[in-house]
């Protein structure tokens, strides 16, 4: 049986991980792939990131997630692949990402939105300031593979130096 940990940005309620990752689930499991998820935001922060304000509340939410991310990839070598849906975390450089690579660990890359611009948050003016559209060119290029939304992210993707890149269109 394939085990696969999906490192998911948002819980089931948040619609790009709900597309891209959970309404796969089953389906995975019935052609014998044992997922797992890990979600990086919590139900209640995810509702926190999407109410305007409460600064410290969401430095204080994403310490907290930064650490539970981190403690779910102890045992990463149990997965015959990571799949990220979208960056592992969302701050930062992908060292994470390239020391994993570098120990062996098969990293899939799933993007539905054009990470690579950087635009603002309507929501958080924090999250903002820290989001690089570098780092997501950078994963790219250090994955194994990019799963993305359409073809012209997934074009994208190979015009940035992707190794190999996939569309996995989710129809509604």
């Amino acid at each position: 049986m394939t085990r696969v940990l999906f490192l998911t940005r948002y819980p089931v309620e948040g619609a790009s991980s709900r597309y891209r990752v959970f309404q796969y689930l089953k389906h995975l499991e019935a052609l014998g792939v044992s997922a797992e998820v890990q979600s990086f935001m919590d139900t209640p922060m995810y509702r926190l990131s999407l109410a305007p304000g409460r600064t410290g509340a969401k430095i204080w939410a994403t310490m907290r997630a930064t650490v539970r991310r981190l403690w779910a990839l102890r045992h990463w070598r149990q997965y015959d692949a990571l799949y990220l849906q979208r960056e592992l975390l969302p701050f930062g450089p992908p060292v994470i990402e390239a020391a994993l690579k570098k120990q062996g660990a098969v990293l899939f890359f799933d993007y539905d939105d054009a990470l690579f611009i950087k635009k603002a948050s309507r929501y958080n003016r924090l999250a903002t300031a820290l989001r690089s559209p570098d780092k997501t060119r950078d994963l790219f290029r250090l994955v194994h593979c990019v799963v993305a939304g359409n073809n012209w992210l997934r074009d994208a993707a190979v015009a940035a130096g992707a190794e190999r890149a996939e569309t996995l269109e989710v129809a509604e």
